[in-house]
């Protein structure tokens, strides 16, 4: 390949000239940029589909990323692209016994025997062989998922481990992207249907009782967020997690059950605490009076600080009081909708039968 010499400024640096060009777009960059771009690719494994880096132009030839990498590095690239290319089946498995390095493919039964040391193991779990179903929970495989925040890949069901991060993930084996919480795919994913919503008039049950029992949720604060951040799965894996995090990811319940009874004088607290430190600020508003000849109007100044503090709070309290009846009104609303449209579901299962 010949470089392309030029003045054109390299767009990933912006700081050296471009003096390559990809043969596929004809897009030019510095040969320095080139080569830690597939440096960083081939140490991530991602070979199957190197493209340009500025988009989706085409997937790079094998010639073109010899000729710019290193012969140790074009080795990890064959070795990588070997691996890859077997995993790119939704057949294929490797052998899950550690030191191992054989693999099987699903053929017309879930028994899986390894071509190396001819283990024998389960498709679906990579369990050692059993004839019923996965023991979702008891099994180890299911611990260690479930500690080490572990997925299946909902298309090719290879593992994903979620290191942190928003809930929008793609698979590096087959680059499907997906919801973490739901496992649907993000061409298709719904946020109501993430939480359950499928239908207007067919909330789930839990969303109404919030929604109806808001105003004394918010004195439950604190077990309430540790109940969700627990179920949301935002944590990072468990080997990246401080001590608190560890605690409340093995147990959620027990802590926010420890909380129940102390999550409302701790909220009363602060709510205390906030009205003594204006209090505090407006006293401080009138100790900078003491100085001056005319104290009597700097009392005065003060009552109506405190007036218009009085009449804020009036207005807040009003429109707070508004938005609970609202959201009450809504909660029962949408309770009596479930009820009538759970009744027709009824009748209509009494009439098939």
């Amino acid at each position: 390949m010949t470089p392309l010499i030029s003045s054109i400024t390299c767009p990933i640096c912006l700081v050296n000239q471009a003096d390559y060009t990809i043969p596929n777009c004809e897009h030019t960059f510095c040969t320095s940029c080139l080569k830690s771009y597939l440096n960083t690719k081939i140490q991530e494994a991602e070979v199957l589909q190197i493209t340009c880096p500025i988009g989706n132009c085409g997937i790079l030839s094998k010639e073109l990323i010899q000729s710019l990498v290193s012969s140790e590095v074009f080795t990890k690239y064959n070795e990588f692209y070997e691996k890859k290319s077997l995993e790119a089946s939704i057949y294929f498995r490797w052998c899950p016994q550690p030191s191992c390095k054989g693999h099987s493919v699903y053929k017309n039964s879930n028994k899986l025997i390894c071509n190396t040391c001819s283990y024998e193991f389960c498709f679906l779990c990579s369990e050692k062989w059993h004839k019923n179903k996965c023991r979702n929970g008891s099994s180890d495989f299911f611990k260690w998922k479930n500690a080490k925040q572990v997925k299946l890949c909902p298309n090719c069901k290879v593992k994903i481990q979620k290191n942190g991060g928003c809930p929008n993930m793609s698979c590096s084996k087959c680059f499907y992207k997906f919801c973490w919480r739901c496992e649907k795919s993000l061409h298709q994913h719904s946020h109501y249907k993430c939480l359950g919503i499928n239908d207007w008039y067919n909330f789930p049950l839990l969303i109404i009782a919030v929604i109806i029992f808001s105003p004394l949720l918010f004195f439950f604060t604190l077990p309430i967020m540790v109940i969700a951040l627990h179920n949301f799965n935002e944590y990072d894996a468990e080997e990246n997690r401080n001590w608190l995090e560890n605690i409340l990811f093995r147990h959620p319940y027990l802590i926010a059950l420890v909380l129940l009874p102390l999550s409302p004088p701790l909220m009363a607290l602060v709510f205390v605490l906030g009205i003594i430190g204006a209090s505090l600020v407006a006293s401080d508003a009138l100790v900078s009076f003491k100085n001056t000849t005319n104290i009597i109007w700097g009392f005065i100044l003060f009552l109506l600080f405190l007036i218009l503090a009085a009449l804020i709070m009036c207005l807040l309290f009003a429109i707070i009081a508004l938005g609970i009846s609202i959201f009450i009104t809504a909660g029962f609303v949408l309770l009596v909708i479930k009820i009538g449209y759970t009744f027709l579901r009824l009748i209509r299962i009494i009439k098939l039968n």
